[in-house]
């Protein structure tokens, strides 16, 4: 259908059509003023009043075609329209004076008669299609879009009937006036109800301007009908105010003046919505950034573990099985004493690869995880190692998470000291205490062992790292040990509190 057609045009296409229907408007309005507004100073000042109104009017539509062709706002457009429906409406209704028909045919009279009810049709649905657009109705609130669209499919349907109703003029004269009454009497409760919608629904200061605006154009239409139908009386005989058109005017010109007002102050808002989404579309491009980096600190981080770490291992495996392959005839206990080395060799390639994996996986971020992985890693090499141990593991009232790296860094802390604690201690007893405090996790790990002096043993290299990895997640690292008085480790990382997990 044709609203179908429309709304599959292309936006050059709809200003196009846009240009067209406003250029058409102008035309058509100075050339009616042109003809009207000659004949307007026959004899009578008064009408001095009308014709400084409507060039009011033609100056604000001047200025608001200029923002129009500027911005491109589909509200400016609406509002264009309804600005020319009232200037020819009132140019129209202007025409009819006594004095100005004198030099106009006969059947001007009638036909302005005809003309005005679709006008006034034309003119609330304009006004109906400008709230919409001008108060974004469609984006902050989707009921009161939907009744406010009726209220412009009831100005449509209108519209539609006064065009009929002509053709009933020229068949029933008695209908026609009581079809044209009628459809004069629906335009003003739905506009009323129209108002009272964006008062319930909308709330902003830019919709209370629209309202006060949208109360003195429907004061002055409502003053204005009921003086034209002599519902009530003028207030006085003297000119403009013994003329109902007056009234009418009056509130088209506070409304419209509102309302243009009111553009300064809508464009500055939307100046200031558009820089909040540019300052929004530039944090997530520094978040988006920022993600980039790090994802990239894994990959390498990845990629040097396995060139430095499996990649050097996998190279001595190669040798140790080379070795064994050259000692198979001449030596065979050598020989299966390099490939039991090169087994070693491949259970810790498997144990780091693992490690890998269970790091860069988002299943495992939860502490809860690592806890049961560290429990498994302690468990396993302390009774490999025929100590007993005791092992405390917290109990989480809120779930927790660590960031990846450092949540590796902790694994690796702690399975350097537990390493160690195996390998050297030569222990027969030994505690494990995890626990959390506040926004920190805490490891100690004690034992019976003999000692060692930190700064001489051969273990510095792994305390050098462990204490690095430490610093590198912003943490505490301590290790008390003194020969033969066994060995303290202490450690301490932040960590997160994981709202979303909650």
């Amino acid at each position: 259908m044709l609203l179908d057609k429309i709304r599959y045009l292309t936006w050059p296409q709809k200003l196009s059509i846009s240009y067209g229907l406003i250029l058409l408007f102008w035309i058509v309005n100075i050339l009616a003023s042109y003809h009207i507004c000659r004949y307007a100073f026959v004899g009578d000042s008064t009408y001095t009043t009308h014709l400084i109104i409507i060039f009011v009017l033609y100056f604000i539509v001047a200025t608001v075609t200029i923002q129009y062709l500027i911005f491109k706002d589909q509200a400016y457009f609406y509002y264009i329209l309804y600005l020319h429906v009232n200037i020819l409406y009132f140019t129209l209704v202007f025409s009819n004076q006594p004095l100005i028909l004198l030099h106009l045919p006969e059947w001007h009279e009638l036909a302005t008669g005809f003309i005005s009810v679709p006008l006034l049709a034309l003119l609330y649905l304009f006004y109906t299609l400008f709230t919409i657009r001008f108060l974004s109705i469609q984006k902050t609130n989707k009921k009161a879009y939907k009744l406010v669209t009726w209220c412009a499919v009831i100005f449509a349907s209108l519209f539609i009937i006064s065009i009929i109703n002509i053709a009933v003029a020229w068949l029933n004269e008695p209908l026609y006036s009581i079809i044209r009454y009628y459809t004069l009497l629906c335009f003003m409760p739905v506009a009323i109800v129209s108002i009272i919608l964006i008062f319930r629904y909308v709330k902003s200061t830019i919709a209370k301007i629209f309202i006060a605006g949208s109360l003195c154009f429907t004061i002055g239409s409502i003053f204005g009908f009921f003086f034209a139908n002599e519902f009530l009386a003028y207030p006085s005989s003297t000119p403009p105010f013994d003329d109902w058109v007056f009234y009418t005017e009056i509130g088209t010109l506070l409304e419209v003046i509102l309302f243009t007002s009111s553009f300064t102050y809508r464009n500055k808002l939307i100046m200031i919505e558009e820089q909040r989404v540019k300052d929004e579309l530039v944090i997530r491009i520094m978040e988006n950034q920022e993600k980039e980096r790090k994802l990239q600190n894994i990959r390498n981080d990845i990629a040097g573990n396995l060139h430095d770490d499996i990649g050097s291992t996998l190279s001595n495996v190669n040798i140790l099985t080379e070795l064994a392959k050259r000692n198979t005839r001449e030596n065979p206990a050598k020989s299966f004493e390099y490939l039991e080395q090169a087994g070693d060799d491949i259970n810790r390639i498997s144990e780091s690869l693992s490690d890998i994996v269970w790091n860069i996986n988002p299943r495992y971020d939860s502490i809860e995880n690592l806890f049961l992985r560290m429990k498994h890693y302690a468990v396993v090499t302390l009774e490999g190692n025929n100590i007993i141990y005791k092992l405390d593991l917290p109990s989480l009232e809120q779930p927790m998470i660590m960031d990846m790296n450092a949540r590796r860094d902790f694994y690796l802390i702690f399975k350097e000291a537990i390493n160690n604690l195996g390998k050297y201690s030569k222990a027969t007893e030994a505690t494990v205490n995890i626990n959390v405090e506040g926004n920190k996790i805490l490891l100690s790990i004690n034992d019976n062992g003999i000692g060692f002096d930190p700064e001489k043993s051969i273990m510095g290299n792994g305390i050098y790292n462990m204490r690095k990895r430490s610093k590198a997640c912003y943490g505490d690292f301590m290790i008390k040990s003194s020969p033969g008085k066994g060995t303290q480790v202490v450690c301490s990382i932040p960590v997160t509190m994981d709202s979303h997990l909650l």
